[in-house]
């Protein structure tokens, strides 16, 4: 699993959180001015402020899901490491892929009217 540091989950103050460094950015490439551009999203996804975490339980099969999320994680900053300061590459891979999520909506609890719950303290 990996948690992104947020206003509402960091413990220390925004003065003593260094600046995210790598950026994984989601765009695409356009020609502007005669010149191609890479155009992406608004907000980028701050992978130096991913932190990975071990697995400790008993399925197996999610396990795997985060021994390899680990692994994805730690080749992404395997690459950034090779690009000098402010500059930027493009990835290239044929198994990195996107994915549009819509989350649903929470559902609620269905109230229990068939039970008749009694309790008796002693």
């Amino acid at each position: 699993m990996f948690d992104i540091k947020s206003s509402t989950n960091q413990q220390s103050s925004n003065s003593d959180k260094s600046p995210n460094l790598c950026w994984l950015n989601i765009g695409i490439t356009v020609p502007i001015n005669g010149t191609d551009k890479f155009v992406s999203l608004p907000l980028g996804i701050p992978l130096d402020s991913l932190q990975v975490k071990p697995y400790k339980g008993s399925n197996a099969e999610y396990a795997e899901i985060v021994s390899v999320q680990n692994q994805l994680v730690t080749t992404l900053l395997e690459q950034f490491a090779s690009i000098p300061a402010g500059e930027s590459r493009k990835l290239e891979s044929k198994q990195l892929q996107l994915e549009l999520r819509h989350a649903a909506p929470p559902s609620e609890i269905p109230v229990r009217s068939d039970l008749n719950l009694q309790f008796k303290l002693k």
